[in-house]
């Protein structure tokens, strides 16, 4: 090493350990630490010390310039004379509360998207179906049970294609509100849909009840015609484009638009400007992740997909610093994560505070389990099966529970990625995609990085983004990492 000696026979004092630690190079050195989730900027050197062994670095020889690196990584909690500190479990992670079922209103779907798992229109269990108001009044009493001391319910209308299904979305939402506002509780609402079946009803009704929505649409209409399609092969990009002015309408906040991107997508921020011209209020861009041949991640995949990544993480970035955050892609959750300080310990609520309904009542971990009997946990007139939930929740409630999890570094960002996602891949729930997993660490990185320059050079863009709750918070963090 430059400016680094070696000296045999070093004293047991001058034994040195590493904090569990990731750094990285992006126009300049950065570092996680990853158990007390702190960014730090990192002069070369200190970058430098941080690759070596502990046994190698307790060995150098004490010149000035190291002596001072060394203060400095030690002021920074990143080097130490003892070892860190097990990591605090949180018990509110393992509260026995249900908070948000995924009701699985219409087991079916009329487009036949050409990178979608659920073969045929169908869900991964096989067969067609559609949830009867009765069974979804079933599952909203359940959550009225089971929410026990939240102040809030919500409820996901999924598939398929839920629309297909409106009287039961209709139905559940008058019901949850009726019974919600009896318990002293309050119901919020979310539909999954592919956009093709608003008319004028819909729309009316969404807006009434204060419904968000989530739509699928891939960029522009020969990106989006390209993978989302009718069972004849017409492109959905026309019928969807015909309602969804009047939908964001002065609602725009409440819709979130998402494109599921393949190797087959020409340009990722591309598409992204293209969903985030139509004014809603979230746009969100991630890669399909199915079985099929043609669109899982190959090597070569990898390397463009991280290109594209790359490319929109440095458009977030020209944007937050005018103060423009409409730009989030898919580095938000990360960087909300570093700036409450918080480690992640599930990758979502599936089987910790939300469960999944078929279309018949029974229950699993999430909605995308439907049909798979070996993942049943219930149903909505029995209630939970405990025992069997404990199984997924022992893992999901933990990430240092997952095996192929515990020894990465950005297990407390990601969280273990999704189960269902895994099942598809790999056939069991505990061991993701590798290609997925090496993805996912370069989006994470380019949060970092994203987080740690925004935090320099303009720390205001966090009051955009942070719940007024949680701002205190990350000041109070952005002062010790600095």
């Amino acid at each position: 090493m430059p400016g680094m000696q070696s000296e045999s026979g070093s004293s047991a004092e001058n034994r040195m350990l590493k904090a569990e630690v990731h750094c990285f190079y992006r126009g300049g050195w950065y570092a996680l630490d990853v158990r007390r989730m702190r960014v730090f900027n990192l002069s070369p050197l200190e970058a430098e010390i941080l690759a070596l062994p502990d046994r190698e670095i307790a060995m150098m020889k004490l010149n000035r310039q190291f002596v001072q690196t060394i203060s400095s990584l030690e002021e920074k909690g990143l080097l130490g004379r003892e070892q860190p500190p097990p990591v605090k479990r949180d018990k509110k992670d393992v509260s026995p509360e249900i908070d948000t079922l995924e009701l699985n209103i219409a087991q079916d779907c009329n487009l036949r998207c050409r990178y979608c798992f659920l073969e045929k229109g169908y869900t991964s269990g096989g067969k067609r179906g559609k949830m009867s108001p009765e069974v979804a009044e079933a599952a909203v009493d359940l959550l009225l049970r089971e929410s026990r001391e939240s102040e809030t319910i919500s409820l996901i209308f999924t598939g398929g294609e839920p629309l297909l299904n409106f009287k039961t979305i209709k139905s559940a939402v008058e019901y949850a509100q009726v019974e919600a506002e009896r318990k002293r509780k309050k119901a919020k609402f979310l539909i999954a849909t592919n956009g093709t079946l608003f008319n004028d009803d819909i729309i009316s009704f969404i807006k009434e009840n204060q419904i968000e929505v989530q739509i699928s649409l891939d960029g522009d209409r020969e990106t989006h015609d390209r993978m989302r399609v009718f069972p004849d092969g017409r492109g959905s990009y026309g019928v969807i484009s015909r309602w969804l002015p009047k939908l964001l309408e002065d609602y725009g906040e409440k819709v979130e638009l998402r494109a599921t991107l393949t190797p087959q997508t020409p340009d990722l921020v591309a598409s992204f400007k293209h969903l985030r011209q139509w004014g809603a209020g979230y746009v969100r861009v991630n890669h399909a992740g199915g079985v099929e041949a043609e669109f899982g991640l190959a090597d070569s995949d990898y390397e463009r997909l991280k290109r594209s990544y790359t490319q929109l993480a440095q458009l977030f970035l020209e944007e937050a610093l005018r103060d423009d955050i409409s730009a989030r892609g898919p580095f938000l959750r990360y960087m909300l994560t570093l700036c409450a300080g918080h480690r992640r310990s599930h990758f979502c609520g599936a089987a910790v505070n939300m469960l999944g309904v078929s279309a018949d009542g029974k229950l699993y971990p999430c909605a995308d389990l439907a049909g798979r009997e070996s993942c049943e946990v219930g149903d909505v007139w029995r209630g939970v099966d405990w025992r069997k939930l404990s199984y997924w929740r022992e893992r999901l409630g933990d990430v240092d529970r997952i095996p192929a999890c515990r020894n990465c570094w950005a297990r407390y960002l990601c969280a273990g990625g999704c189960i269902s996602m895994a099942i598809e891949t790999n056939g069991d729930p505990w061991q993701p995609n590798h290609f997925e997993c090496e993805l996912n660490r370069h989006i994470i990185e380019l949060s970092i990085w994203l987080y740690a320059e925004l935090r320099r050079r303009n720390p205001g863009v966090f009051l955009l983004l942070l719940p007024q709750t949680e701002v205190n918070a990350f000041w109070k963090g952005a002062a010790r990492e600095k």
